[in-house]
């Protein structure tokens, strides 16, 4: 609870947590942390806070920013994926 590290939650895909002396596959709904001296995990549970994260997601829609882009006439055909 206490150690000092990267925790890490994927909401979709795939990725690879690698440390110095470590490598961990994580997929979709996966929980991984990697400590300060290099160990590698799979938490029991996953933090409350990266579960119920309030970011949203690249494709969710916004509508603050709909209504931004339309006051402004720009169009997001450039928006992050």
């Amino acid at each position: 609870d206490a150690q000092e590290g990267l925790l890490a939650f994927v909401r979709d895909g795939h990725i690879e947590v690698v440390t110095g002396r470590e490598r961990l596959q994580l997929g979709r709904g996966e929980t991984g942390f990697a400590g300060t001296a290099g160990l590698t995990i799979r938490p029991l549970l996953t933090p409350l806070f990266l579960e119920f994260d309030r970011i949203p997601l690249p494709n969710s829609t916004n509508s603050m920013l709909s209504t931004v882009f339309g006051d402004t006439g720009l169009r997001p055909l450039n928006q992050c994926r």
